[in-house]
């Protein structure tokens, strides 16, 4: 995913004030593995591309839109309602298009898993999204 875009959803995430509150800190949502399993509640983020298509006039302008695909996962140690709490912050953000140019934003998926060795509440959600992409 253009890093750009992956900048600009992190900014718009850790600018939710209610949510950098549930999970103490902004600092907490970052890219795949960067905390460690030691800072609880967190969030990882991954994002990948879908297709791309070439717009009207890409000949001179070189524009296409892009499909994105967000995996958001979220690491929680107290409950599944706390879990819940990050999500719809997480939603209310994301699939109200306050991400800077993207649009379209649509949650694919939610799903719960239960870590038992370590006693995490992990949920992840998917997300896919566009965004416009000026090729050189």
């Amino acid at each position: 995913m253009n890093s750009t875009i992956f900048a600009g959803i992190r900014t718009a995430l850790q600018a939710n004030t209610s949510l950098a509150t549930l999970i103490t800190s902004n600092t907490r949502i970052t890219a795949p593995n960067k905390l460690g399993s030691s800072s609880y509640p967190y969030i990882d983020l991954t994002g990948e591309d879908g297709l791309g298509e070439k717009r009207t006039g890409y000949k001179y302008w070189k524009e296409r839109e892009q499909e994105g695909l967000l995996i958001v996962e979220i690491y929680v140690k107290t409950s599944w309602k706390d879990a819940d709490d990050i999500v719809a912050q997480v939603d209310k953000t994301l699939v109200s298009d306050t991400v800077t140019s993207t649009w379209g934003w649509k949650k694919i998926s939610e799903s719960n898993i239960w870590e038992d060795e370590e006693k995490i509440y992990k949920k992840t959600i998917r997300y896919s999204f566009n965004y416009l992409i000026t090729d050189s």
